[in-house]
C-alpha cells in the first residue's frame, strides 16, 4: 500500500507526540498541514475537510494533518477548546456528506474510505491538546467537496437546483453505446441531411455496414466545430466511433475535389490533438480518414489519396465499450467546451461546457438559417451562443473579425466582447 510506505504513516500510528516537535517530512501532493488557528475548531474543520478529503480521494490518496503548521511543527489544538470525541464526530459528519459519483459499473464503494486518528500532544509532561490526522484512500471514481451549484429552468418544475448525479450526466453523457447497435447522432441533422441529399443515406450505410456497435457523429463541418475554416464543397463530415476499429472521419463531397483529402486529413489531425490536449484522453488514439463523393459510383475502390496514408496497428482500435465511452467523454469536452470568464480572474485555464440545447442551436446551417432568435433568462448563456456563432461565421464565410458586426445595448457587455 503506497499510503503505508508514506513517511506520514509512522506519525499516523503514534499514540502521543510532543508540542513543538518537527516532523521529518513536509507537505507534498499526498500530505497537507493545517493549523487550529481559531477557537471555533468544529466550524473550521467542517470548512476545510471537504476540500482536502475530496482532493486526496480523487488522486492517489493522502494524509490531512490538522494541528501542524507549514514548517512541519506540531502545535495541536488546546484541550480547552476541543475534546477527542468531538474531533472524530466532526470528521465523520463532514466526510459522510461528500457527494460521490460512479462512472464504473461497480457501485459497491459508495463512500470515501478513510481512517481518523486523534493523537495526544504533550507539553512538559502534561497533556496539552490533540493532533487530528485523516488518512484517505483513493476513490474509484469521482468525489465532490459539495454538490455542484447549477440551476435549471423547467416549465413544469420551475427553477430548481441540480443534484450531483443530474449535473454529471449533463456534463459528460453523450448517450450510452449499445453493444449491438450503431447509432446516428444528432438525429435531427441526419434526418435533415438525408432529406437534402438523396444518395447520402445509402452511401453512408454502405461504408459502415461492417460495424455493429458504435456511434456515427455527424456535422455539417467538423472543421468549423474545431475552429478551422470550412470547405464549401463539403456536404457533411461524419466521425465513426466503433468497436474493434480506430475512429474514422468521413468527409462527404458533392463532386470530386482534389483538395478533399487535404481538408479531411487536416481536420482529423486537429481532432486528434484536441482529444488529447483539451479532452484529456490518455489512451492510444488515431483518426483515420476517408473521402466519399455523392456523384461517384466507385467509393469502395479507394483510389490514391482517398483514404488515410498511414496504416495504424490494431492496438489503436477501440477494443471495447469502455474504451469507446472514454473517447466519447473526451470528445464531448472538445466539442462543447468554451473558455470560462473566470480564467483571467484566477490566472488559470477553466473550461465550461455548452448544454445540448445550446449545441443544437450552433448546429444550424448558417448558409440557410439567416435569422436566429435566442431568448432566455440572465445568465442562461445567450452571450456565449453569440460569441460561438461569431466564431462560426468567421470560419464558415472565411471573413476577418472586423467584418462581423455585433450590436449590444449593454455597454459593459459590449466592452467584454471586444
Amino acid at each position: 500500500n503506497s499510503l503505508e510506505s508514506n513517511p506520514a504513516f509512522e506519525i499516523f500510528q503514534s499514540k502521543k507526540l510532543e508540542y513543538g516537535q518537527r516532523l521529518r517530512f513536509s507537505e507534498s501532493p499526498s500530505i497537507e498541514f493545517k493549523q487550529f488557528s481559531t477557537k471555533h475548531v468544529q466550524e473550521y474543520m467542517k470548512n476545510i475537510i471537504p476540500e482536502y478529503i475530496s482532493a486526496f480521494a480523487n488522486t492517489q490518496g493522502g494524509y490531512l494533518f490538522i494541528g501542524v503548521d507549514d514548517e512541519s511543527i506540531i502545535l495541536g489544538c488546546p484541550k480547552d477548546n476541543v475534546d477527542r470525541d468531538s474531533l472524530k464526530t466532526v470528521t465523520n459528519e463532514a466526510i459522510s456528506k461528500l457527494p460521490v459519483f460512479h462512472f464504473c459499473s461497480s457501485k459497491d464503494k459508495d463512500k470515501v474510505s478513510y481512517e481518523t486518528r486523534v493523537i495526544d500532544v504533550f507539553q512538559g509532561g502534561n497533556l496539552y491538546g490533540y493532533l487530528c490526522v485523516i488518512k484517505v484512500e483513493p476513490f474509484c471514481c469521482a468525489v465532490f467537496s459539495e454538490a455542484p451549484i447549477s440551476w435549471m429552468v423547467d416549465k413544469k418544475k420551475g427553477v430548481y437546483r441540480l443534484n450531483t448525479e443530474e449535473w454529471v450526466h449533463m456534463m459528460v453523457d453523450v448517450g450510452p453505446v449499445s453493444p449491438d447497435h450503431l447509432k446516428y447522432t444528432p438525429k435531427f441533422l441526419w434526418k435533415e441531411l438525408c432529406s437534402q441529399h438523396k444518395r447520402l443515406k445509402d452511401l453512408v450505410k454502405q461504408q459502415i455496414r461492417s460495424f455493429s456497435c458504435g456511434l456515427l457523429i455527424l456535422s455539417r463541418s467538423w472543421a468549423v466545430d474545431l475552429n478551422l475554416e470550412e470547405k464549401q464543397e463539403v456536404i457533411c463530415d461524419a466521425l465513426l466511433i466503433a468497436q474493434n476499429s480506430p475512429p474514422i472521419l468521413y468527409t462527404i463531397l458533392g463532386e470530386q475535389d482534389e483538395q478533399g483529402q487535404d481538408y479531411c486529413t487536416r481536420t482529423a489531425f486537429t481532432l486528434k490533438q484536441k482529444l488529447v490536449n483539451t479532452g484529456g484522453y490518455t489512451g492510444r488514439v488515431c483518426v483515420m480518414t476517408k473521402v466519399l463523393c455523392l456523384s461517384s459510383q466507385n467509393n469502395n475502390k479507394t483510389s490514391g489519396g482517398s483514404v488515410s496514408p498511414i496504416d495504424y496497428p490494431s492496438s489503436y482500435n477501440l477494443a471495447n465499450i469502455q474504451e469507446m465511452q472514454d473517447l466519447l467523454q473526451a470528445l464531448v469536452i472538445v466539442l462543447l467546451n468554451f473558455r470560462s470568464f473566470l480564467s483571467d480572474q484566477l490566472g488559470c485555464e477553466i473550461l465550461n461546457l455548452l448544454t445540448a440545447q445550446q449545441y443544437e442551436i450552433l448546429s444550424k446551417s448558417l448558409r440557410k438559417t439567416r435569422e436566429l432568435f435566442v431568448h432566455g433568462l440572465p445568465g442562461s448563456g445567450k452571450t456565449i451562443i453569440a460569441m460561438k456563432i461569431m466564431e462560426k461565421i468567421r470560419n464558415t464565410f472565411h471573413c476577418e473579425t472586423d467584418r462581423i458586426l455585433y450590436i449590444c445595448e449593454n455597454q459593459p457587455l459590449r466592452d467584454f466582447i471586444q
